[in-house]
């Protein structure tokens, strides 16, 4: 028989005589992380109903664990209808897929008679990979000033088998302004993947400042894990230097001399007789189109 779970006894099924079963078992959780050690420790119940003897329960796996210390174990004896205790220590593989593997508890016993007999149960045991997800420290420019706009990044990296889901990026501290929004949403990050997170700020004061970075995902199994990591940067007064503009050629005064009254004087002259003459022409104009007008009325 086959089954998942944890210490909940199942239904004695119909076997035939004789029969050994796995009345209830546990790993200790609700998964294995892939590389962990655990023991699988459960109950054996005798269905048959007369005394069973010499009695040696062994483990094995799909693949999926190994036996780490004794892989087997003898029970003297179980009476009918009896159960008896053991554990089998596992080891579940390092590149275990994230999935559940089974155990096959087997056991051989003999009746008082001496009668050779055997059974055998399936245990399922879900496998999960465990995260790597690193986080790089924060790269700051070394000259940073008091009102100036400035940016900072840091590289993460998924370096385990398996998803790191719903990633979210937040940005805390003190002594310097946002320019963007305080939180990213990244979402999913495939086994292998890296990339960068970058944000601008300005530093508001020439005192040290300090802030974080909060990286929060799940695992594949939906547990919530957090990350941080911290920075620290001071920045610089925005000032001139003292000496600035000394070295600078002053400028040379606009030169003036005593002929440009006489320029002027010309100029000004040259514009009133323009008018002058205008008018006089226009006057002109206008008296030989009254004349004209006088010799079409005769």
């Amino acid at each position: 028989s086959s089954r998942a779970g944890g210490t909940e006894p199942r239904e004695e099924p119909h076997l035939r005589k004789y029969q050994i079963m796995v009345k209830s078992f546990s790993y200790g959780g609700n998964n294995i992380k892939a590389g962990s050690s655990f023991d699988l420790s459960f109950v054996l119940y005798n269905t048959s109903d007369r005394n069973l003897r010499n009695i040696k329960v062994s483990g094995s796996s799909d693949g999926g664990f190994v036996p780490s210390g004794s892989s087997s174990f003898f029970i003297e004896s179980m009476k009918s209808k009896g159960t008896a205790g053991g554990s089998l220590g596992f080891t579940a593989s390092p590149d275990a897929t994230q999935e559940a593997h089974s155990i096959i508890i087997r056991m051989s016993y003999e009746d008082a008679e001496g009668n050779s007999f055997s059974s055998e149960d399936t245990i399922s045991v879900p496998v999960v990979q465990q995260l790597r997800f690193v986080v790089e420290d924060v790269s700051i420019p070394s000259d940073l000033y008091v009102g100036e706009q400035s940016y900072a990044a840091v590289d993460y990296y998924n370096m385990g088998k398996t998803q790191v889901s719903n990633l979210r990026i937040r940005v805390e501290g003190e002594g310097f302004e946002l320019i963007d929004s305080p939180s990213t949403y990244v979402g999913n990050v495939a086994s292998g993947a890296s990339d960068e997170f970058s944000f601008n700020f300005i530093p508001s004061s020439a005192e040290p400042a300090s802030g974080r970075l909060i990286f929060t995902y799940e695992d594949s199994a939906g547990q919530e894990m957090t990350d941080e990591v911290s920075f620290f940067f001071t920045a610089m007064e925005m000032s001139m230097p003292e000496d600035w503009g000394m070295d600078m050629e002053p400028m040379e005064p606009v030169k003036t001399g005593p002929g440009w009254k006489l320029y002027a004087g010309i100029a000004a002259a040259a514009i009133i007789g323009i008018i002058i003459l205008r008018k006089i022409l226009k006057k002109r104009k206008l008296n030989k189109q009254l004349q004209l007008d006088s010799e079409d009325d005769e």
